[in-house]
This record gives C-alpha cells, structure tokens and sequence, in this order.
C-alpha cells in the first residue's frame, strides 16, 4: 500500500505524521482537519454489536498537539444494541493531547404504521 499524499502512516500502534497534515499556523504540529480524520479512521476500526452509523463527533483539542506519532487508547462507555458510546484519546509520549467522543446509533429501516388513527382530527386543532 503506498503511503503517497498519506497524512499518517501506521506503525504498529502508532500513527506516524507524514508532515502533509502540519498546521498551516504552526508547521510542528498537527492540523485540526487531519486530525478529524485521523479520529473518523480510528472510530471505523471500532467493532459494534449491529450495523451502526455515526451522529456525532466531538473534538477536544487540548493544545497545540506536536507533529510526533500518535498512539491512541479506544474506550466503549455505552454499548448497547441501538446506541454506542466511545471515546479515544490520542496521545504523545504519554500526554494526552486529543480527546474525541463519538455516538453510533444503529441503523434499521423504521417499520411502516399500517394503522390508521383511530379518532379522526378535530375541526379546530
């Protein structure tokens, strides 16, 4: 696999920065959009116990984050079969620099109501 135009590079539990993902205000740190998907990539390696879909991600950035190799540490706070809490932080040398939460909720296709209403509308709803 070739690692041309590759913000990251994978070493073993490492995520090596290739430099094309420098901050274009501080060229010895991370950018926030490289970042974000570096956290889309590490979430899609997450396993959920039914076919899930991604609502929300949240970023903390806590700091002008080094352009060294990151190592991650994944946590499930909720796991359940209709909605997935995790967690991962990202990390350089020990220090926590990044931490992102992300909601997965599962994906069904919702069953139609055959039923109609019992009542009809009032006149004057």
């Amino acid at each position: 696999m070739s690692s041309v135009g590759a913000l990251f590079v994978k070493d073993g539990a490492l995520f090596v920065p290739t430099g094309l993902g420098a901050s274009p205000w501080q060229s010895k740190a991370h950018g926030g959009v490289a970042l974000g998907g570096l956290v889309a990539h590490v979430l899609e390696q997450v396993p959920s116990p039914a076919p899930m879909q991604v609502v929300r991600i949240t970023l903390d950035i806590l700091g002008a984050i080094p352009l060294e190799p990151l190592a991650t540490a994944i946590r499930i706070v909720r796991e359940g079969k209709r909605v997935q809490l995790v967690e991962i932080d990202f990390t350089v040398a020990g220090k926590i620099w990044l931490r992102a939460s992300a909601l997965r909720m599962r994906m069904q296709v919702t069953p139609a109501h055959i039923a109609p209403m019992p009542h009809p509308y009032p006149d004057a709803a």
